[in-house]
C-alpha cells in the first residue's frame, strides 16, 4: 500500500512535504483508476492518511496531524494494568490486536483530558465515553466492535477490582461475549475433557459451559454460592430469551450438570447437584419422523447434482449414493476405496460420531464419481503442499474443511425447489436409509451401511408407506398360504381400495378363528400386530 502511495506521489510530481488534506483525497481517487476493488482502495487510502500523521508525530513534517484526521490522538502513556490487559488479550485471540490498543489510547486520553481516573469511574462516565465514541464519525460496524471491545475491558478490570463501574446492560449486544474466557477451573475440566471424548464434543462441551458462565456473569452470581433459585432462572433464561431448541436446552442441562458434579468432587460448589438441577428440569425431546425426498424430488436432486461439475455437488451425490453424514463426507481420505481379497469394491467411512469406521459396498458409478473428485481436487491438494494419500477427498477454497461449501451449494442447487420442507443434505441420509428399508434389506444391514449403534437408531429412518403395507399385507398372506395352508380372505381390488387397518385385522380375527394353533401361524399373528402398530402411530 505505502509503494503505490510513493508511486502516486512521483506520478504527480510531489513530496511528501507539499502533501495537503486535499491532496489526499486525490490520492483515493487515483487509487480508485487502478483497477483496485473499492474496499482495498479504501484500505490503501486509510493507510496512507496514518503513515502521513505518523511522519508529523515523529517530526519529519510540520503540519497538524488533526489536519488530516480530526480525531487523531497523541498516543496516552497507558498504565501496567492496561499493558497486562493487551498481552492477556494478546493470548487469547489472534484478531484485533493494534484496534484494542488504538481504542485504550482513546479511552485513556479522554480519561485525562476529562480528569478522571480508572478507579474512580462512575457508571455516568462510561456512558459520557460511549456518547464520545458515537461522536467521532464511525460506522455503525466500527462503532458496535469498540462498544465491544470497552466492555471487554471494563469487565476485565472489575473482575480484578480496578474500577467499580458495572455497564453490562448498556452493552447488551449480540456478540458482546465472543472473547468471553471461563475461570481457571473451568479451563481444567475441560482439559480433562479431552483425555476421552472427540475434539467436536470438547468444543460443544467448551461452547455450553461458556454460555452457563456468561449467564452467571450477567446475572452477578457466583458459581461458589449457586443456588436452586439461581439454576431455574438459568432454564427460564435459555428458554424465554434465547429460545433455544428443546434438545440443545436438554443438552446444556446434561452438560452442566456434570459440570457441577465435578465443581462438587474438587471442593469448589459445596451443593447438591441433584437439587440444583432436578431431572424434572431435563425436557422430553420429541421423537421426530426422519424427512426423506419423495421418490420424484430425489430423482431430480440427483439429476442436477451429477450433472454438475462442481466437486461440491460431487460430493452431495456421494453423501446420496452412500449414506454419509456431512462430517464424514469432509473427512474422508483422498484414496477411500477400499478393495477385499475376492475384488468387492467398498467406500471406508472414517471414525465420526459412532467412534467406529465402516465399509460401505459401492457399484461402478459411485467409483467412477469418487475418481471425477479425484480429479478435480488433485489439483487443490498440490496447492496447499499437501501429498494427496495424506489429504482429503474435498477440501474447502483454503484448505480447510468442505464442510460449509457442500452445505452452501447443495441448498442452492435445490433452491428452486419448493414444497417439500426445508431442503438440506442430511435428508440425502434419510433417502437412502428409507430406499433401503423400504425396498426390504435386512434392517441389521442397513444399521451397519449407516454405522449405527443400535436397531432403535435405525428404525427412525423406515418410512412405512401405503405401498410398503399393501406388499407387507400380501408377502404374509403368501406366507401363510404356503406354510399353513388357509384360504384368503377377500381383499379390495387395487391399492387406492385398499383400507390397511381393516385388512390386517380382518386377517387376524381369521387366523385366530379358523386357523391352526402353529408356530408360524402365531409368527404371523406376531407381524401382523407390529404392522398395526406402526400404521397406528402414523396416523
Amino acid at each position: 500500500m505505502l509503494i503505490r502511495f510513493h508511486r502516486w506521489l512521483a506520478a504527480t510530481g510531489l513530496t511528501v512535504a507539499e502533501l495537503t488534506p486535499e491532496l489526499l483525497t486525490e490520492h483515493r481517487r487515483w487509487v480508485g483508476t487502478q483497477g483496485i476493488q473499492s474496499n482495498t482502495a479504501d484500505t490503501d487510502h486509510y493507510a496512507a492518511r496514518s503513515y502521513v500523521i505518523w511522519l508529523i508525530r515523529n517530526g519529519h513534517l510540520k503540519q497538524k496531524a488533526t489536519d488530516f484526521f480530526q480525531f487523531s490522538l497523541k498516543p496516552a502513556d497507558l498504565p501496567d494494568f492496561t499493558e497486562l490487559f493487551l498481552k492477556h488479550r494478546a493470548a487469547v485471540t489472534k484478531y484485533g490486536h493494534t484496534r484494542y490498543r488504538q481504542l485504550l489510547h482513546l479511552f485513556h486520553n479522554w480519561l485525562l483530558d476529562n480528569k478522571l481516573d480508572v478507579a474512580s469511574l462512575e457508571r455516568d462516565n462510561a456512558l459520557h465515553f460511549l456518547n464520545f465514541l458515537g461522536d467521532r464519525g464511525y460506522t455503525p460496524r466500527q462503532l458496535h466492535i469498540r462498544r465491544l471491545h470497552i466492555r471487554i475491558y471494563f469487565d476485565w478490570l472489575r473482575d480484578r477490582d480496578l474500577t467499580r463501574v458495572d455497564c453490562r446492560d448498556v452493552f447488551d449486544t449480540v456478540e458482546q461475549y465472543r472473547n468471553f474466557e471461563l475461570p481457571d477451573f473451568a479451563e481444567e475440566y475441560v482439559r480433562e475433557l479431552k483425555t476421552t471424548l472427540r475434539d467436536d464434543t470438547v468444543k460443544n462441551y467448551k461452547t455450553n459451559l461458556s454460555g452457563f458462565h456468561r449467564f452467571l456473569h450477567r446475572e452477578g452470581i457466583d458459581i461458589r454460592k449457586l443456588t436452586r433459585e439461581d439454576c431455574v432462572k438459568w432454564t427460564q433464561y435459555m428458554l424465554e430469551k434465547k429460545k433455544y431448541s428443546v434438545s440443545t436446552r436438554l443438552q446444556r442441562a446434561v452438560n452442566t450438570r456434570g459440570y457441577l458434579y465435578w465443581l462438587v468432587d474438587r471442593e469448589i460448589l459445596k451443593a447438591d447437584v441433584d437439587q440444583l438441577i432436578k431431572s424434572s428440569d431435563l425436557p422430553e425431546v420429541d421423537f421426530v419422523l426422519p424427512k426423506p425426498f419423495a421418490p420424484d424430488v430425489d430423482v431430480e436432486i440427483q439429476r442436477r447434482l451429477a450433472a454438475s461439475d462442481n466437486v461440491y455437488h460431487k460430493g452431495a451425490l456421494l453423501l446420496r449414493l452412500t449414506g454419509m453424514r456431512l462430517g464424514e463426507l469432509s473427512a474422508l481420505s483422498f484414496n477411500p476405496i477400499w478393495r477385499d481379497d475376492s475384488g468387492k469394491t467398498y467406500l471406508k467411512v472414517p471414525i465420526g460420531k459412532m467412534h467406529s469406521e465402516r465399509l460401505v459396498p459401492i457399484d461402478e458409478k459411485t467409483i467412477q464419481l469418487i475418481e471425477s473428485i479425484q480429479q478435480v481436487s488433485l489439483p487443490h491438494l498440490k496447492r496447499f503442499s499437501k501429498k494427496p494419500e495424506a489429504g482429503k477427498l474435498i477440501l474447502g477454497p483454503k484448505g480447510g474443511s468442505a464442510l460449509w461449501n457442500v452445505y452452501r451449494l447443495f441448498k442452492k442447487i435445490t433452491d428452486d425447489i419448493k414444497g417439500h420442507g426445508s431442503i438440506h443434505p442430511h435428508r440425502l441420509r434419510h433417502t437412502f436409509a428409507t430406499v433401503l428399508m423400504n425396498a426390504g434389506l435386512n434392517p441389521l444391514v442397513v444399521m451397519a451401511l449407516l454405522g449405527h449403534k443400535s436397531l432403535r437408531m435405525t428404525y427412525r429412518y423406515s418410512l412405512i408407506t401405503n405401498d410398503t403395507i399393501y406388499r407387507s399385507y400380501f408377502d404374509a398372506v403368501e406366507n401363510s398360504t404356503y406354510k399353513v395352508g388357509f384360504k384368503l380372505p377377500a381383499v379390495a381390488a387395487t391399492a387406492e381400495e385398499f383400507d390397511p387397518l381393516v385388512a390386517l385385522d380382518n386377517l387376524a380375527k381369521w387366523l385366530k378363528r379358523d386357523g391352526q394353533d402353529t408356530p408360524q401361524a402365531r409368527q404371523i399373528l406376531m407381524r401382523i400386530g407390529r404392522l398395526r402398530s406402526k400404521i397406528a402411530d402414523m396416523n
